[in-house]
């Protein structure tokens, strides 16, 4: 890992930035071609109904996990000093319990009335949520006190180990026969391999600064920072329901199947996100913030270089995907998951959109922008959730009405770069 690592940053040496992004990209593309190398065993160990549940899962999952510190812990980058930084990250870790047991009592109420197609899960996969929101809202408290202190190459091994578990878990009990449980199992037990190294390497240097433990400094820290919970987390549930309810409508509307479907290109297609959109993000938040503090002229200019930058990695896959996405699943999935190829044949523009303006999103957490991405997010919902709505009642089949939320997000994302255009204008 280490040399791997090593050669990215060594060929990449002009600038902080770009070395950050090679150690972060290094430590992701590992990571998620690692999930990509296990999805053609996966697709075989599982059916397209496995495939749809455990999609279900994750679309929940992903919806609540974005609340689980109240988005405090987004702050800690930007906070002034270590000792602000500290009382954050443990106050973000604190929230995690309190938050775990009410997106567990969520659920139970989305599947006991047969909402968005949650209905297809049994009762106790609500419990399932409380181990899952637990591991990831720690995770994420600790990712963003090491992108505060530069340190991605601990993130970039956690994110290695983390996945790597979580595929063998996968493919194990699919060897077993477990059904969708074992997707659901692996995930979990993936998720937390790696914190524990984490935790190691923080906790000195925070409990440092917070302990012995104040409520009173934790009270004055959550204060200062109110605008997260109140602009923030309202504004992160918009968007992430924007990312999720796709599926748990194509589960309620089309069935299971091609609800399973649709997961495994979501699956295939996080690894350029994930890659390019995670790593490039972390090290962009972590500059950007630094040139705020230090050289505000050059952070507008910074903005569009990342921006072009993005865009011109991005293009070339994409093309690719349109023309040839079929037969590439058909190949790499089997025969049965040749509606899959098609699904992402129409997400590709979709995906290009994400890949660029995701990890310039950071911009308004560094420069106060959250009222602004709040209406974005808004708009953003109803396109998507329009759109599938829209579809179907059309009578369009799943491809199309795919193609059309691609559309649509590809239109939603344009909105959301004109918005944090204008917010960056704030660094002149």
């Amino acid at each position: 890992m280490s040399s791997i690592v090593g050669r990215f940053t060594g060929a990449l040496s002009r600038s902080r930035f770009t070395q950050n992004a090679a150690v972060l990209g290094g430590g992701t593309a590992l990571a998620q071609g690692v999930l990509v190398l296990a999805a053609p065993l996966l697709s075989r160990l599982y059916s397209p109904d496995d495939m749809g549940l455990m999609g279900l899962y994750i679309s929940y999952f992903g919806f609540v996990t974005v609340a689980a510190s109240l988005r405090y812990e987004t702050a800690i980058v930007s906070a002034p000093d270590r000792r602000q930084a500290s009382y954050l990250t443990v106050a973000a870790m604190l929230l995690v319990l309190p938050c775990s047991l009410v997106c567990a009592a969520a659920l139970y109420v989305l599947i006991r009335w047969s909402v968005l197609g949650f209905g297809h899960l049994p009762v106790f996969t609500a419990l399932l949520v409380i181990p899952s929101v637990l591991l990831t809202g720690i995770f994420a408290a600790l990712r963003y006190w090491f992108v505060r202190e530069e340190s991605f190459n601990t993130v970039s091994k956690a994110l290695v180990i983390q996945n790597s578990a979580r595929s063998l878990w996968q493919v194990g009990f699919g060897a077993l026969r477990s059904g969708w449980l074992g997707l659901i199992a692996g995930d979990i037990l993936g998720r937390g391999a790696g914190i524990g190294r984490m935790l190691r390497c923080a906790w000195p240097a925070i409990s440092s600064e917070t302990f012995p433990l104040k409520s009173k400094k934790i009270a004055e820290v959550l204060r200062s920072y109110y605008k997260f919970p109140v602009y923030s987390l309202p504004s992160a549930l918009l968007d992430s329901l924007a990312i999720s309810i796709p599926l748990p409508l194509i589960a309620g509307l089309y069935g299971p199947e091609p609800a399973g479907h649709f997961s495994l290109v979501l699956r295939v297609l996080s690894l350029p996100l994930a890659l390019v959109g995670t790593s490039v993000g972390d090290a962009f938040h972590g500059r950007m913030a630094s040139h705020v503090r230090e050289e505000p002229n050059e952070g507008a200019k910074f903005f569009y270089r990342t921006a072009r930058g993005l865009f011109l990695l991005g293009i070339g896959p994409a093309i690719l995907l349109v023309l040839f996405g079929e037969n590439i699943f058909r190949l790499v999935f089997g025969q049965n998951w040749a509606l899959a190829g098609k699904l992402a044949t129409a997400m590709a523009p979709w995906t290009l959109a994400q890949l660029v303006v995701s990890p310039l999103s950071r911009v308004v957490y560094i420069l106060r922008g959250l009222e602004l991405k709040l209406v974005y997010d808004i708009v953003s919902l109803a396109l998507t959730v329009g759109a599938v709505l829209i579809g179907h009642a059309r009578g369009f089949s799943v491809f199309h009405t795919v193609l059309w939320l691609s559309l649509a997000n590809v239109l939603a994302n344009g909105l959301y770069f004109v918005l944090l255009a204008r917010i960056v204008r704030r660094c002149r």
